[in-house]
């Protein structure tokens, strides 16, 4: 069993990231931290995200592994590249990589206050947004895929195509219809990672450190 926290902006995300993950390692028991839907006045997005980062970002060790029994083996923090510009951290676009490396520094510098990225700690900016990864993954494809990663409202191609309908001004996302989408993505995984960068980005850091649990619990002959 593979134990995975997640810190993200909202609630779609967790369900791409998770979906995603166990596409590769369907044996995974999931955390969800933030947001975190039962506390109060707990801020949503971005600004939780970086909230709970400088919260935290002293002292992951004892967080990840505080609990006996019950240790992180990962963790993975999120945030969409199109809040980039709140962090300083915009780049123009293409390449999506340039935004995202800057949002990394943020994060891993800025918000944990920390001089590296941990080797259990997966940081991951979807470009622009999550939802790219999941409308990359529908068919007929998304007329625009070269360009995918640098538009900010891929989100709209999910209402044009009635999988999810907008109020006031916002598309809705519960999980009843977002995580079928997010179990579509994965299970397209190749063609998502071929048209989203960050994509392939997170999926290729995630299998890399499940490569070293694994071979850290693989007991000596």
């Amino acid at each position: 069993m593979l134990r995975v926290g997640i810190v993200a902006e909202g609630k779609s995300e967790w369900f791409v990231l998770e979906e995603m993950m166990r596409a590769i390692h369907p044996d995974i028991d999931f955390q969800r931290i933030r947001p975190d839907i039962s506390a109060t006045g707990s801020p949503y997005g971005w600004r939780g995200v970086k909230a709970w980062c400088q919260e935290f970002g002293g002292r992951l060790d004892t967080f990840m592994t505080g609990v006996k029994g019950k240790e992180l083996d990962l963790l993975v923090i999120h945030a969409d590249c199109s809040m980039a510009h709140n962090a300083g951290a915009n780049r123009p676009c293409p390449p999506a990589v340039d935004t995202a490396d800057a949002l990394r520094d943020v994060v891993v510098r800025q918000w944990l206050r920390l001089a590296a990225q941990p080797p259990r700690v997966l940081v991951t900016h979807p470009s622009r947004s999550t939802d790219a990864w999941v409308v990359a993954s529908l068919e007929p494809p998304y007329r625009r895929l070269a360009s995918i990663e640098c538009e900010d409202s891929v989100e709209n191609e999910l209402v044009a195509r009635h999988l999810l309908r907008k109020k006031d001004g916002e598309v809705k996302k519960p999980e009843g219809k977002y995580r079928p989408l997010a179990e579509q993505a994965a299970q397209r995984m190749s063609e998502v990672c071929a048209h989203c960068t960050q994509a392939a980005r997170f999926v290729e850091e995630f299998q890399a450190v499940l490569a070293v649990v694994q071979l850290e619990r693989t007991p000596e002959l």
